[in-house]
């Protein structure tokens, strides 16, 4: 049995919801995405409460999803790296596993350059700060 600190499960998994509030914000790539797919910033009150409640809907997965992938990196971190390492393997496999699997579903769904890398960089940022936080808390 892999020895985990569930404590930095949570933690990483919380991390990684919040770099993705962050980043998908207004306030950092969330009008370059908007511009990039297309669509229209509207800014009345109809559409600023459908956002919210989009988010707000999103969020318990997000949660979910991070949870399942900071677990399944602390596992992996059977014993722990050093901090160096576990950003390291993070952000490896951020680039590899899911930006390339993000740019074989966009080169195929023809989804712009600008977006995939928008994207593939959140995750690697992503699973290199979880990286952090579990090879940290050993």
């Amino acid at each position: 049995m892999p020895n985990v600190n569930y404590l930095a499960v949570i933690v990483a998994a919380v991390a990684g919801v919040i770099l993705g509030l962050i980043w998908y914000s207004r306030f950092a790539f969330g009008r370059s995405v908007v511009a990039i797919n297309g669509s229209e910033d509207s800014s009345s009150a109809s559409t600023s409460k459908h956002r919210w409640t989009s988010w707000l809907a999103k969020l318990p997965i997000a949660l979910i999803v991070n949870l399942a992938a900071a677990m399944l990196l602390a596992v992996a971190f059977d014993p722990p790296p050093s901090p160096l390492a576990g950003v390291g393997f993070g952000a490896l496999i951020g680039a590899v596993w899911v930006g390339g699997s993000l740019g074989i579903h966009y080169a195929s769904g023809r989804t712009s350059m600008s977006m995939w890398l928008t994207d593939a960089t959140f995750h690697v940022i992503r699973f290199a700060l979880m990286g952090l936080i579990i090879s940290i808390w050993r």
